[in-house]
């Protein structure tokens, strides 16, 4: 019985994990600022908290994608742009190409905003 709902609760974990689209070409023809995040480290949480503070002034020019190191989905991402530090954050143009990849570690929400307003996304 415990093996049962052990695999019934791994099977469900699985797919309620793999719904996360990480495409490395925008959606809607905007650029993404891809957030790499551990939803676990103190640090990748005070990142998204920051993200989440900036809300519509980041998304009103670009599209938010996080992508977590325990979604088994986006363990490709990070290989496909080669993040190894966490947080990092990367923006990227509509057809995916890098425009900035910022330093691993906690980015300032002006120093998103800054990348971000001078951008011709």
């Amino acid at each position: 019985m415990i093996k049962l709902f052990s695999y019934l609760l791994l099977v469900s974990l699985l797919i309620s994990c793999t719904g996360h689209k990480t495409e490395g070409s925008a959606s809607g023809g905007k650029a993404q600022l891809l957030a790499f995040l551990n939803p676990y480290g103190e640090p990748c949480q005070m990142q998204s908290a920051i993200l989440k503070e900036l809300g519509e002034k980041v998304t009103s020019k670009v599209e938010l994608k996080s992508i977590f190191t325990t979604n088994p989905g986006d363990q490709e991402s990070f290989y496909k742009y080669g993040v190894r530090g966490l947080p990092s954050l990367i923006l990227i143009d509509k057809n995916g190409e890098v425009i900035k990849r910022f330093s691993p570690g906690i980015q300032s929400g002006s120093e998103i905003m800054d990348v971000i307003s001078s951008c011709k996304c």
